[in-house]
């Protein structure tokens, strides 16, 4: 289906260099950056110059469909990748060049395994247990769904570069006795997650939270470790969020 794009689209086409598209939903901003790497393809940029962020791998299977009925050439490079996928790809590349092992995701579930075992472990009264206020009961500590919310806040934490130490401020500053709970069990989380990656012939391990922020430190420091080698880099980045 032709793409037929109205004054504001076609500038937004026809601009170079960095380019913040805004608009509210539905008003094309998915159809420009489609239109844009079709363009970029029809000019005769290669395939693995170009890459298409998108925030979720529902979104990305879509735009890889749209855009292979679109693109006027054919491409084994997978254009469309989600912000931890092509983060992911950074931090294999390096691991390869380096000679190491390469690196692996740690999936959600395993996750709430993690946290299970450590909940659970807590409850031999030998063990030094976290600080949980009186209304957390036992029983509420056993639930799927208190792990769900615990992962969440921990996995927020990350994201946002917050240490078990900072955490732990942050409860103590907002009388928030749950934080100051939590901040303990981050910090055992992320010994054991340490831990398990010294395991022989197994890679450093990730959480999906911190490796966007992983893959750019390593981007930023890539002249220091793999001078001899080209740094991972685009001609072309669409960021359809």
């Amino acid at each position: 289906m032709s793409f037929n794009p109205d004054p504001s689209q076609q500038a937004a086409l026809s601009a170079t260099g960095p380019l913040l598209v805004l608009g509210p939903p539905g008003s094309g901003k998915t159809q420009v950056a489609l239109e844009t790497v079709r363009l970029a393809l029809a000019d005769g940029m290669p395939a693995s110059r170009i890459v298409v962020v998108t925030a979720t791998r529902r979104a990305a299977a879509k735009l890889r469909t749209d855009l292979g009925r679109s693109a006027p050439v054919t491409t084994s490079t997978p254009l469309v990748r989600t912000a931890p996928s092509l983060a992911f790809g950074v931090l294999r590349t390096r691991a390869a060049l380096l000679g190491q092992v390469a690196p692996t995701l740690i999936s959600g579930a395993e996750q709430d395994a993690i946290l299970a075992e450590l909940l659970s472990g807590h409850e031999d009264p030998s063990v030094p247990q976290p600080p949980w206020p009186t209304w957390l009961s036992p029983e509420t500590l056993r639930l799927r769904a208190f792990r769900d919310e615990l992962r969440d806040l921990l996995m927020r934490a990350a994201e946002r570069g917050v240490s078990p130490e900072q955490l732990h401020e942050l409860g103590v500053a907002a009388d928030r006795q749950e934080w100051v709970a939590a901040a303990r069990l981050y910090e055992e989380y992320l010994d054991t997650t340490a831990l398990r990656s010294t395991v022989l012939d197994v890679g450093d391990r990730f959480d999906p939270a911190v490796i966007v922020a992983e893959a750019a430190h390593v981007l930023i420091n890539w002249d220091n470790e793999l001078s001899t080698h080209d740094r991972p880099s685009w001609d072309l980045v669409v960021v359809d969020d």
